[in-house]
């Protein structure tokens, strides 16, 4: 391989570590931003009625932003509003 060749295989190789690690931040800060700050919120202004309603499903990408310790109070809220949901569904019924 000649000079000019191993010159453009490296300027390759760190675009393409640039652009990953670029996608991996935009990732990770729409976590912060989005999943565990604004949709969290939304969900928290009101229990649905509807026991099977999206904001009573687990976040995922949400807890991937999370400490231990606002993943298990994640969970113990979310567990509370889907109780509350459930007997507000069965009240209905």
């Amino acid at each position: 391989m000649n000079q000019r060749k191993k010159i453009q295989f490296e300027i390759q190789a760190m675009w393409f570590d640039f652009r990953s690690f670029a996608i991996r931040t935009r990732r990770k800060t729409r976590r912060q931003i989005w999943n565990k700050g604004i949709l969290l919120w939304w969900y928290k202004l009101w229990i649905r009625k509807n026991e099977f309603h999206q904001s009573l499903n687990m976040d995922t990408d949400a807890m991937l932003a999370m400490t231990d310790e606002q993943r298990f109070a994640y969970i113990a809220d979310l567990t509370k509003k889907r109780n509350i949901a459930h007997q507000r569904d069965l009240a209905t019924c």
